[in-house]
């Protein structure tokens, strides 16, 4: 995700594509996957969160993750993550 330094994408043997959030307790990499997605289907894009949003800054990850694929797939009209 060019947009963003910390964050990397990464192909799941499920044909999902794993996100992963360098600011989720380490900037070692590999950085930790957060999340998994599949290509939009109808214009939906359905993400697995691998996290919880209980602690404040994973609600902040979270959310930095969903404003990422929204750049990704609406903005920048990618058709596969």
């Amino acid at each position: 995700m060019d947009s963003n330094p910390s964050q990397k994408t990464s192909r799941s043997p499920s044909d999902k594509t794993a996100l992963s959030h360098g600011s989720l307790g380490t900037d070692d990499t590999p950085f930790p996957n957060v999340a998994r997605v599949s290509a939009p289907r109808d214009g939906v894009i359905n993400p697995e969160f691998l996290i919880d949003d209980s602690p404040t800054h994973h609600a902040e990850v979270i959310a930095d993750v969903r404003r990422q694929m929204h750049w990704l797939f609406i903005e920048e009209g990618e058709a596969n993550p």
